[in-house]
């Protein structure tokens, strides 16, 4: 099964078809400040991997709660490789996760638009 970038149908089984709730839920992910990819290759770069995961996990799980599930499968495998401390394909992994958390905010821009 293909993983989807946003899959609003089971984002609103799991808030029990809440469209307000749901839609608390993007503006949160989409005003979030504490990501910051800058600062997150900065960390990757040198190599303070810790902290790096810790910024890449509070993404996937916000993309989990969402359904996004293409970011938080990315996030997930850029966390995992982080936690081994190892910077074997980091900024590369990292750049992958970069573009697709812009489109998923992309996605989720556009839905919320819909929504609202």
């Amino acid at each position: 099964m293909d993983l989807q970038i946003l899959d609003v149908k089971q984002a609103m089984d799991m808030v029990d078809n809440d469209e307000s709730l749901f839609t608390i839920l993007l503006e949160g992910f989409l005003t979030d400040t504490q990501f910051d990819k800058d600062r997150l290759a900065e960390l990757i770069k040198q190599k303070k991997f810790e902290e790096a995961a810790s910024s890449v996990h509070r993404v996937k799980g916000a993309a989990r709660q969402l359904c996004a599930q293409q970011l938080a499968a990315k996030g997930q495998e850029l966390e995992d490789l982080l936690r081994r401390k190892s910077d074997e394909d980091a900024a590369l992994k990292a750049k992958e996760f970069f573009d697709l958390y812009d489109k998923t905010r992309k996605i989720m821009s556009d839905e919320l638009r819909r929504l609202k």
